[in-house]
């Protein structure tokens, strides 16, 4: 019984820091577009694309380090036979 509690917290506490990289991952991307978004409103000015592949390369970084962590959080939970798809 006691065992079963542990798990169940452990279970949950992993579940918690899928959606945190989550809302962290989002964070990222809401930031990348926002720098994307402004390149494009000052395409008239001189160097309107360096705010427009800084927020490519944090769209791009964004989205590896979300899959990479879930990946990586998904693959401890195989180990500790916390996740049965």
């Amino acid at each position: 019984m006691i065992m079963n509690q542990n798990t169940s917290i452990k279970k949950k506490c992993l579940w918690f820091l899928i959606v945190v990289c989550f809302m962290f991952a989002l964070l990222l991307a809401f930031i990348s577009i926002i720098s994307v978004r402004t390149g494009f409103l000052h395409m008239q000015q001189d160097g309107f694309w360096v705010p427009v592949s800084a927020g490519m390369v944090l769209l791009t970084a964004s989205i590896f380090f979300f899959f990479f962590s879930i990946r990586r959080i998904i693959c401890c939970m195989k180990a500790e036979e916390l996740f049965h798809p």
